[in-house]
């Protein structure tokens, strides 16, 4: 090869060694950063839409099986999720829905007169079974006791929670009564109870006792529940207030 040849050629080679790099495709930290910085910010803005009301991706529930399908009230999908009422203590629609969807008409009581805590336990057994044949009322009562030997359900604040599981049915049952004058109950601070909520769940659903227990302790937490509900003078009352509790 000549020498001009040669010039000629490492002249091209220097030419194609300066050519700018193509550049990289994908994206740098830097872009990672700046698309996860976008995507907070889209995230808060989407927050912010409605003033107190957060929109939020819904979540199915996990592992409740059959209570999956609560009937909500009207205008109100199931299991979606709402806040309800303000401040820290406010109670999220699913706990109302919780409430009413495992309670009817038949198993709220507006005057529960004249019993001591055994004729209540003895009371709300033989009701619960008279609702619900499958269930057999001395082994809902001697299940109840058995878990008041454990300790008052008596929670506080006017409120008992008797509760206890059964084989024999696959879907929680509540029960709610009211006793204006109070009833001793061997409650935590001593008062007497004036609303109670009965709970028997399947013994299948482990956690749909869990579930149960905590909604009513979500209404429990506002004082205002108790007083209003108590003022109920009939069924329908009581299921109105519980459906508008805060």
């Amino acid at each position: 090869m000549q020498a001009s040849d040669r010039g000629t050629v490492e002249a091209g080679r220097a030419a194609i060694g300066r050519r700018p790099r193509a550049r990289q495709i994908g994206t740098t930290a830097t872009d990672g950063a700046r698309a996860r910085r976008t995507r907070r910010c889209s995230g808060r803005r989407l927050r912010e839409v409605g003033g107190l009301v957060r929109l939020r991706r819904h979540r199915p529930s996990r592992g409740l099986g059959s209570v999956s399908g609560l009937a909500a009230p009207a205008g109100r999908p199931p299991n979606h999720r709402h806040h309800v009422g303000t401040g820290p203590n406010r109670m999220t629609a699913s706990s109302i829905d919780t409430l009413l969807g495992f309670t009817t008409p038949e198993l709220v009581f507006p005057d529960l007169a004249g019993l001591d805590r055994d004729g209540v336990l003895r009371f709300f057994a033989r009701e619960i079974a008279r609702v619900h044949p499958d269930l057999d009322a001395e082994t809902v009562l001697a299940r109840l006791e058995e878990r008041e030997a454990l300790g008052s359900t008596g929670i506080g604040h006017s409120i008992a929670v008797p509760h206890c599981r059964a084989e024999a049915i696959q879907d929680a049952v509540i029960a709610v009564g009211v006793a204006r004058r109070g009833i001793d109950f061997a409650a935590l601070d001593g008062k007497p109870v004036r609303v109670f909520f009965v709970v028997v769940s399947a013994a299948s659903e482990p956690k749909q006792n869990l579930r149960c227990l905590a909604a009513i302790s979500s209404w429990a937490k506002r004082p205002e529940n108790v007083e209003r509900l108590v003022e109920a003078r009939t069924r329908e009352e009581i299921l109105e207030t519980l459906a508008s509790s805060s």
